[in-house]
């Protein structure tokens, strides 16, 4: 075989390759723009004439497997919206069989608020206990925009909450005292979330302590949700609050927490301590104990 010979068949190689890297190069640009459009579709409002429309641009997405996963969780993990996060979350969802190692890489990853914030959501979605570490991580970083800062902490919070209970209520207790009262509220709602008895007692102490409304109220409402692992925390709150020299500021939310508890649950101690409030209670909360206890015979056994 001569050199011009040898030189041919080089280039024609070379030809063949150049040839194929561009036809991989317009299939890929070619998929990237078929994600595109169905992501773009699949964040529409889901009303009216879209609402068809959007459920199987989802569907499409989601029968692509993989490639898709891979490439929501490689360009779409900073999305801000809460359609696109819906999109987002959708996906995942319907292709939790193979999203589970792309989410985890994806946690580790992360590297801007917006990324931290979806991909803590993921891994709640998933159940990633494996995540858990390194969302626990992202509590200690600070973010210099307050809204942007309450959602990455509350975020984590609520992930952790489900992925690593008795580190969210430890991490939680600390951001109680976090100075944004947004941020305490998350905290709040963390600790509702953990099913732990453990998360009572700082919840109980939030509702009965000097902290604002909003924040009293949400560790209220995080009692209630918190269901029977609560009653424990509760009744000593109430035993508190049973006395006619009593806070009445203190008590309220204490009593609401109390009240919403056995409407769910109908415990006969938790009943005991809320006649004890009504009637040997501070004149003001032992009123509005009564007022709400006869709000309907189910309270009472």
């Amino acid at each position: 075989m001569g050199p011009a010979t040898v030189r041919e068949k080089s280039r024609l190689m070379l030809s063949l390759c150049c040839a194929a890297a561009c036809c991989l190069s317009a299939l890929a640009q070619s998929t990237t723009a078929n994600f595109e459009a169905l992501f773009t579709r699949a964040a529409l409002w889901q009303v009216g004439s879209n609402t068809a429309d959007v459920e199987n641009a989802r569907l499409e997405l989601a029968a692509l497997g993989e490639p898709a996963v891979r490439w929501i969780l490689e360009t779409k993990l900073d999305v801000s919206t809460t359609l696109e996060q819906r999109a987002f979350d959708d996906l995942i969802t319907k292709r939790r069989d193979i999203a589970g190692p792309l989410v985890l890489a994806a946690v580790q990853r992360a590297a801007t608020a917006y990324q931290r914030i979806n991909a803590a959501r993921a891994a709640k979605l998933l159940q990633l206990s494996e995540a858990a570490p390194s969302i626990s991580s992202w509590l200690a970083i600070g973010e210099t925009e307050p809204e942007t800062a309450r959602r990455v902490l509350g975020g984590a919070l609520d992930a952790l909450a489900k992925l690593d209970p008795e580190t969210a209520v430890a991490r939680a207790q600390e951001l109680s005292t976090h100075a944004d009262p947004w941020v305490r509220v998350a905290a709040c709602a963390a600790l509702g979330s953990t099913a732990r008895a453990s998360a009572a007692a700082p919840l109980v102490a939030i509702a009965g302590g000097n902290d604002g409304a909003i924040v009293r109220g949400a560790a209220c409402s995080a009692l209630i949700t918190l269901g029977k692992p609560a009653i424990a925390a509760v009744r000593s709150g109430l035993a508190a609050c049973s006395k006619p020299t009593a806070d009445v500021r203190a008590c309220g939310f204490v009593v609401r927490a109390a009240v919403g508890l056995q409407h769910a649950l109908n415990d006969a101690g938790l009943k005991g301590a809320l006649d004890n409030v009504a009637s040997r209670g501070p004149k003001e909360l032992s009123s509005l104990t009564v007022a709400l206890i006869d709000l309907g015979d189910d309270l009472s056994l």
